[in-house]
């Protein structure tokens, strides 16, 4: 996934210059965020999987537990759930738009594997590439991810 160079220092500048949004995206992560997007990219080639073929089936399963909110539906061998809250949140790339505070929680039952994911976790992912800083509140972990919806 190709990012201009100017827009991730903007980006990069925008989130360092707020301990809020730092702390909420990056975490403890001190890494620039063109490395973390690409360290997250490797392990996903090493997998085998695209970050826009994995949000895409994350995006599948939230459409499904939308459907039936904080009641948890069985999807394959993947049992999975959302819950949401007032107001939206925006995406620290310019011009994406706002997205609403939506929870989904997966769990697959063979595997013991679990996770959880936003909507603007499944935004970064598709568009940019980033499943956030190490440390951070909502870091979606890519290996995680895979082996859940593999």
């Amino acid at each position: 996934m190709s990012q201009d160079p100017d827009l991730l220092g903007k980006v990069e500048l925008s989130l360092r210059s707020s301990p809020a949004l730092s702390t909420s995206f990056l975490g403890k992560d001190h890494r620039p965020v063109a490395e973390i997007i690409a360290a997250d990219a490797a392990t996903l080639a090493r997998l085998g999987i695209t970050a826009t073929d994995l949000a895409k089936r994350m995006q599948g399963l939230a459409a499904i537990a939308r459907q039936n909110l904080e009641v948890p539906v069985v999807v394959g061998r993947i049992e999975v759930y959302c819950q949401q809250w007032k107001g939206r949140i925006g995406c620290p790339w310019p011009g994406c738009g706002l997205f609403d505070k939506t929870v989904t929680v997966a769990r697959h039952l063979d595997k013991g594997i679990a996770a959880s994911w936003t909507d603007l976790n499944m935004h970064l992912i598709a568009e940019h590439g980033f499943f956030e800083g190490i440390g951070s509140p909502f870091r979606v972990e890519p290996q995680v991810l895979v082996q859940l919806l593999a």
